[in-house]
């Protein structure tokens, strides 16, 4: 059987906002094995990015718990989520408008930020950048 690399467990997520609460999230339960594939499908507004930055620790739940490769991210302070992010998640957007004209590489946008005193060594900048950039080259093709 394969390793579970996100466990999720009656997750909630409600939005306050003044007048009244929307809940997109409301006890989802949820598991993805290492390795699984898998598409988040609903019309607007039904919390398939709620969920994702919830997973990837951008936003916060309201209730339950969401453990990512063992760790349950709620328990880490500011600093240490931002280091765990910083390391372990990536986005690709989507929307054209967001990353402009400028192809795989622009849109990926990889500013992968080194794990360096500030200020920050330019040239490991640069080379954690190429690093980035060569696993996403698959026979000479961007993912």
């Amino acid at each position: 059987m394969a390793k579970r690399l996100v466990e999720i467990r009656a997750l909630r997520k409600t939005y306050d906002t003044g007048e009244t609460k929307v809940t997109p999230l409301d006890n989802i339960n949820l598991d993805i094995a290492e390795g699984e594939f898998l598409s988040l499908m609903g019309p607007s507004g039904s919390g398939k990015t709620t969920l994702m930055n919830i997973i990837a620790g951008v936003d916060s739940a309201t209730a339950g718990s969401v453990t990512v490769d063992g760790v349950d991210i709620a328990r880490l302070s500011d600093a240490k989520l931002a280091r765990w992010r910083n390391r372990n998640i990536g986005y690709i957007f989507q929307k054209k408008t967001i990353s402009g004209s400028c192809g795989g590489l622009g849109t990926i946008g990889i500013e992968k930020e080194c794990d360096c005193p500030e200020p920050c060594d330019n040239r490991k900048k640069k080379m954690a950048k190429e690093e980035a950039r060569r696993k996403m080259l698959v026979d000479n093709r961007i993912l």
